[in-house]
């Protein structure tokens, strides 16, 4: 008997340290405990506005700046959020469905009634929102200092990000389309009817705009048509999203980096059962521009990351959907997550350390 539980306790040491080699033991070994976020659930998009950064959960608008959160409440479930040069906008459940503020406190509303708003997308001094009518999308535009919506020609799928370089880019899966603004036709980019893209952008440079589909391919936007980046992520797709961000490296003693973040998820099959989704990084020129050359890689695997360590970057917010991504004005990278709240980036060093967690 006792020769029995020394060779069961002699296997079991095998087992473990042979455990120990394997990644993915390594991997779990690395989780942090999973703190109780501020905001739960699956917030709205995160907004930079006046200094400040917003983000919306049931009727609560919260805003941080320097460390320093704020909330108020508005009348109404809160759908999406958006902001121009000039004003924050929120679309709130039943009607007036459309509201603006200048400084995120006093609101007015805009006249939207009968309208089924579904998404919005602000830049330079114009709000972009795409209506659900039958089946189609309608869409719509407001300039900063006009109380009423204008709708613009023709119908469209679901408006899913927008980039101003002093041209609008409009971007739906069917296409991709611009306006200088202040217009009710939008024309169709060439060459981006059948690409399916799922997200926009404008780079850290202010001219460059590149779209994702749901592939994984970058393309170059411009009036002229689609150009192809030669970029992809290598065989995972973009998130439903198309989440994008410009992130600006600031760890002291370090030159800034600019990087592009996307959100990816994996492609489950009958041979697969990985969870993971995240977020890769696609590191630009100096200048904040597309370096050629550059390719996709994962947080953490290079000297140059928006993390510290690749395998808690995969054993925390690699396991789970990021909706939205953003840099707030101190530097610090939140995500509005699929379900789990928002999350941050920071040093909680009574945790551990450096890591992606839920912002307390």
């Amino acid at each position: 008997m006792k020769r029995n539980i020394l060779i069961f306790l002699f296997l079991m040491i095998i087992f473990l340290l042979a455990s120990c080699n394997d990644p993915v033991f390594y991997t779990v070994s690395r989780e942090l405990p999973p703190l109780i976020p501020r905001i739960a659930g699956s917030p709205t998009n995160l907004v930079n506005f006046d200094g400040k950064m917003y983000v919306a959960s049931g009727r609560n608008l919260f805003n941080y700046q320097n460390d320093v959160w704020n909330h108020m409440q508005l009348p109404g479930w809160i759908r999406d959020i958006s902001a121009t040069n000039n004003y924050l906008y929120a679309c709130i459940e039943g009607n007036p469905m459309l509201k603006r503020s200048a400084d995120g406190i006093a609101w007015e509303d805009i006249s939207t009634e009968g309208l089924n708003i579904q998404s919005l997308f602000g830049a330079g001094n114009q709000l972009f929102f795409s209506v659900l009518t039958g089946s189609v999308y309608e869409f719509y535009y407001v300039q900063d200092g006009s109380s009423s919506a204008v709708p613009i020609d023709g119908t469209f799928s679901l408006l899913s990000g927008i980039a101003f370089n002093g041209t609008y880019f409009l971007c739906t899966s069917d296409g991709i389309y611009y306006t200088t603004g202040g217009s009710p036709i939008i024309t169709l980019v060439p060459e981006t009817s059948s690409r399916n893209f799922r997200g926009i952008i404008l780079l850290g440079d202010n001219v460059t705009v590149v779209a994702i589909t749901r592939g994984g391919d970058l393309f170059n936007i411009t009036v002229g048509g689609a150009v192809s980046l030669n970029v992809s992520m290598g065989g995972r797709p973009s998130n439903d999203k198309g989440t994008l961000a410009v992130y600006t490296t600031k760890w002291e003693g370090h030159v800034p980096i600019f990087m592009l973040l996307a959100g990816t998820q994996d492609v489950l099959n009958s041979f697969s059962s990985s969870d993971t989704h995240g977020y890769l990084e696609l590191e630009l020129s100096l200048a904040g521009g597309f370096e050629a050359g550059s390719s996709f890689r994962w947080p953490g695997s290079f000297p140059s990351s928006s993390v510290h360590d690749y395998e808690r970057y995969l054993s925390s917010i690699g396991k789970h959907g990021v909706n939205h991504i953003l840099q707030a004005a101190d530097g610090v990278l939140f995500a509005s997550t699929q379900q789990k709240g928002v999350w941050s980036y920071r040093d909680r060093s009574h945790i551990g350390g450096w890591q992606w967690n839920a912002e307390e």
